[in-house]
């Protein structure tokens, strides 16, 4: 598929050379993803969290999950990534996300106890 092609199949003019446009000035986030990051970031840090360790872990929390593919640009991620699957994240932090409404009530986590 060509760089024509999937402008067309994506509905977005250009969405490959903007797709990657991160950091302060960028304006295709929109501000209320930006304040749920925000949300997020503020939560992990009064728990003592890792986002990645809580996205990747969150990934494979409903029973219907049995494999998690990561992709990753260098051979050293993977072992980050491994790492991030086993860190313990205190049950504290996916409480407050659902006090705070980012997670919903009955969404249950497995917390790795190993």
């Amino acid at each position: 598929m060509n760089a024509s092609t999937r402008s067309r199949v994506s509905g977005q003019e250009g969405w490959r050379q903007s797709r990657n446009n991160y950091g302060k000035e960028n304006t295709l986030i929109p501000d209320d993803k930006r304040d749920k990051l925000a949300t997020l970031r503020a939560v992990a840090g009064r728990h003592g969290g890792d986002l990645v360790a809580a996205a990747l872990q969150f990934s494979l929390a409903p029973a219907v999950a049995s494999a998690l593919i990561v992709g990753t640009a260098n051979p050293t991620h993977i072992l980050a990534d491994h790492a991030a699957l086993q860190a313990k994240i205190p049950p504290a932090f996916w409480d407050e996300l659902r006090s705070t409404g980012m997670l919903h009530p009955d969404f249950a986590v497995t917390i790795n106890k190993d």
